[in-house]
């Protein structure tokens, strides 16, 4: 894994370098796998990097997306690739790698407590940020902390109203809320699993 992630990052060196010529880059990895990355042109690497998440992401590879920023150094972990690892983990949680539909998903809950951990580390910086609050409102909404994820939800579209999934998940809380009052067993209906897939493929 770890020669992969560095052959990734050494391609997006050579091909910048080629670029941008005033750019340095330095590349190194440690015994621990961690790898190091430094741009003078600031932003320039980022933006790269952001470019590979994304692409890991539509071909569903999100541990791929965990592991690589989890290679960096402290650091280097902005609050955008922070933010990025959390929904990470909130779709491999819900999902697993390769976005494979079960009829009885087992989500894990561990991994959406580590997203929601992620997401707060960086809560400063991400106030006015609506995928911030939409993402932390998913973990929330999947470890049945639906109040919670009510605000998140509703925040979010205060600060976007032109989402296309944020509405549904806003009617999925407050139809959960209103069947927990009326002690009715919590099981989520096809609609609520067809909301999830249509915001893992848009956030």
């Amino acid at each position: 894994m770890r020669h992969r992630l560095l052959s990734v990052l050494a391609v997006v060196a050579i091909m910048f370098f080629s670029i941008f010529p005033d750019c340095f880059f330095s590349i190194a990895a440690a015994e621990s796998g961690h790898i190091s990355v430094v741009v003078e042109k600031e932003g320039t690497l980022a933006i790269e990097i952001l470019k590979q998440i994304e692409q890991w992401h539509d071909d569903n590879e999100f541990s791929q997306i965990i592991k690589a920023i989890d290679n960096l150094p402290a650091d280097e972990r902005t609050p955008e690739l922070i933010s990025q690892q959390a929904r990470a983990y909130n779709n491999l949680a819900v999902m697993g790698d390769g976005m494979t539909k079960r009829e009885n998903p087992e989500i894990d809950q561990a991994q959406l407590e580590k997203a929601v951990e992620l997401l707060q580390s960086v809560a400063e910086q991400s106030q006015d940020n609506y995928i911030w609050h939409f993402r932390l409102g998913y973990a929330l909404y999947f470890l049945d902390r639906e109040m919670e994820a009510l605000d998140c939800f509703e925040r979010s579209r205060e600060l976007n109203p032109d989402q296309d999934d944020v509405d549904d998940f806003i009617d999925n809380c407050r139809r959960i809320l209103s069947r927990k009052a009326e002690d009715a067993p919590e099981v989520y209906t096809q609609t609520e699993w067809d909301v999830v897939e249509d915001h893992i493929n848009t956030y």
